[in-house]
């Protein structure tokens, strides 16, 4: 059987978290692994690539459609992962040099991705019509689908359930610093697997709130602005900025967590909510697919309007409610658990629908 040859950047989402499947597969030995293009292009004897994450951040477009009709050439199939953030896409001007395209999240209804969105995403765009948000200079809009039937080859891989909690900068630079060397070995090593026992009680009645809205563009930072001023004079928020190792040792100890929208829908707060045994508010994520599935309203997480209007009275009456916490945090605790488990399982699945 022919190897898979692999192209990703080693930036943290990518090679923490977008990777982690390959990392800890039974099956890493059946691909060959490249951070650089040019060594690729030059070496690469495979006929299967998968790309993972390399065109975030790069607006290069005339470059990138040239490098792409190379890889089509040289390549039989051409399949990207994208790790962007939201479930919108910034690549769908690239879909036709590709026969697959993995998100770790989907829009429910993929008529949306035919959409512009002000600011770029469904929840700035919300924002926008219902609250009046505006933004100078807006960014360019994203590129338009030319072609509908494109939308067949969008698929769903795996979100941020997987990956390196707690954060851990140390690992990172590992990772980072030892790959060149090592390869997978080390990845494979550094990459934590579910924790083993029952799931944590956490003892302090209060919820982690611990966020800001700098380092967005306003519309995308708008929510947790939002959210902020309306949990403001409320004691049982925890809010302000901490350092990581404060932060990490707090998310252990509080019974729930307030997680709003980052860049986009799924945060690594999620995960670090379920993982530590607290109950995960979230502003309702109704309108994605995603995998694992570990979004369920009052199953998993308890949802909250976009406008935050709920947002007090409903984490109030959850921290009254210790069966309602308990019975939300053990579903979440097993439902992910669970998909640790099958991991291996989908990531084969999806293996063989690339070779096919």
């Amino acid at each position: 059987m022919n190897k898979i040859s692999v192209l990703f950047p080693t930036k943290k989402i990518t090679l923490m978290y977008t990777m982690y499947p390959f990392w800890v597969s039974k099956k890493v030995n059946q691909f060959d692994f490249f951070t650089d293009l040019d060594n690729l292009l030059r070496k690469d004897k495979n006929d299967v690539l998968i790309i993972v994450g390399w065109f975030h951040g790069k607006s290069l477009v005339d470059q990138h459609i040239s490098v792409l009709e190379k890889l089509n050439n040289k390549y039989r199939k051409v399949v990207y992962f994208d790790d962007n953030d939201g479930s919108e896409s910034h690549y769908l001007h690239f879909l036709p040099y590709f026969h697959l395209y993995y998100k770790k999240q989907v829009f429910k209804d993929q008529e949306l991705y035919k959409q512009n969105f002000y600011g770029n995403r469904i929840f700035t765009d919300y924002y926008h019509t219902h609250m009046g948000i505006t933004e100078s200079p807006l960014p360019d809009p994203l590129p338009v689908l030319k072609n509908s039937e494109d939308l067949k080859k969008i698929r769903l891989s795996w979100n941020l359930a997987f990956g390196q909690y707690p954060a851990s900068k140390r690992r990172f630079r590992i990772g980072k610093m030892l790959f060149p060397f090592f390869g997978p070995t080390v990845m494979d090593l550094i990459s934590p697997r579910f924790p083993k026992g029952n799931v944590p009680s956490p003892k302090l009645v209060k919820c982690q709130a611990r966020f800001s809205s700098k380092h967005y563009r306003p519309s995308v930072g708008f929510q947790r602005k939002l959210f902020l001023e309306q949990i403001a004079d409320n004691s049982n928020f925890l809010s302000g900025l901490i350092p990581l190792t404060e932060y990490n040792k707090e998310v252990k100890e509080v019974q729930a967590i307030l997680s709003p929208f980052g860049w986009g829908e799924i945060c690594f707060r999620d995960i670090e909510a379920f993982l530590s045994g607290a109950v995960l508010v979230k502003p309702d994520v109704g309108h994605i697919d995603t995998w694992p599935n570990i979004f369920l309203p009052e199953e998993t997480y308890v949802p909250v309007l976009w406008d935050g209007s709920d947002v007090t009275k409903t984490v109030d009456e959850l921290l009254a409610d210790s069966r309602r916490m308990d019975r939300i945090k053990n579903n979440a605790w097993l439902k992910l658990k669970n998909a640790y488990a099958d991991l291996d399982r989908r990531f084969e699945s999806i293996l063989e629908e690339i070779r096919s």
